[in-house]
């Protein structure tokens, strides 16, 4: 963040004349120009987007549905090599099953920040269809926080590069063997489980609703428990309940 107040010191100390009074203009068009971003629906240094994710799951007993709303937020990156960055809130989507409930993670295996990056593919298209440069971000992003058209997320993601494997459309799926042991956790695999389920689709659509809240009413060690299922600091490599995280289950404890 830029220091506005820190700007007049470096202007006086550094001309000691005319420039202070030009370092001042510029102080306060950087602060117009923010006034102005906020009143256009974006933040002063990025655009943040609501959206409901809605996952469909085939049954034998017919189709079962759950949902809950996102938030994602793309900004300025300055770090050499990086355009921009992104973050993003809310919580895992709970769907009860026969066999017990399913949990639709915030993230997936692939992508840390996959809630965010995900409306990435929905940006650049919206974008195409009005004509505005796939290196505009910002303005693929601010006509996206317009768009309410729902969109099926893909199952698989095509590479840039041919050569390498497609990536993951879809955000991690878990359950538990036991609910109040988050050590039992097992993965699932969306295109079959248990016997004859598996996930239909994924929609997401954008909104003014609020971030779904909640979880730690199904799940209440997440109130306290931090790090890893297992309670580990770090990451460790091949036990899933070290390498799935508290924090892709919710951001709102």
């Amino acid at each position: 963040m830029i220091d506005i107040s820190r700007l007049d010191v470096n202007d006086q100390e550094l001309t000691r004349g005319r420039l202070v009074e030009v370092g001042r203009r510029g102080a306060l068009g950087f602060i117009a120009s923010g006034i102005g971003a906020l009143l256009g629906g974006c933040n002063l240094f990025g655009v943040t987007i609501r959206y409901r994710l809605t996952v469909e799951v085939e049954t034998r007993d017919g189709l079962r549905t759950g949902s809950g709303v996102r938030q994602a937020t793309i900004q300025p990156n300055y770090a050499p090599g990086y355009a921009v960055s992104y973050s993003a809130r809310g919580e895992a989507i709970v769907i009860d099953l026969p066999g017990g409930p399913i949990f639709i993670l915030r993230n997936n295996r692939q992508n840390a920040d996959y809630s965010a990056r995900i409306l990435s593919l929905r940006a650049a298209e919206v974008g195409r269809s009005l004509g505005i440069s796939d290196q505009d971000w910002r303005a693929k992003w601010a006509a996206l926080k317009r768009d309410r058209t729902p969109w099926v997320l893909p199952r698989w993601i095509q590479p840039a590069v041919a050569a390498r494997p497609p990536s993951d459309g879809y955000p991690t799926i878990v359950e538990f063997e036991d609910l109040r042991k988050p050590r039992s956790v097992r993965l699932i695999d969306p295109d079959g489980f248990r016997g004859g389920f598996k996930i239909k689709r994924i929609v997401a659509q954008v909104t003014d609703e609020p971030i779904t809240v909640g979880l730690t009413k199904r799940l209440p060690w997440l109130k306290t428990l931090q790090g890893g299922l297992d309670g580990s600091r770090s990451i460790i490599t091949g036990v899933l309940a070290s390498e799935i995280r508290t924090g892709s289950f919710t951001t709102e404890r």
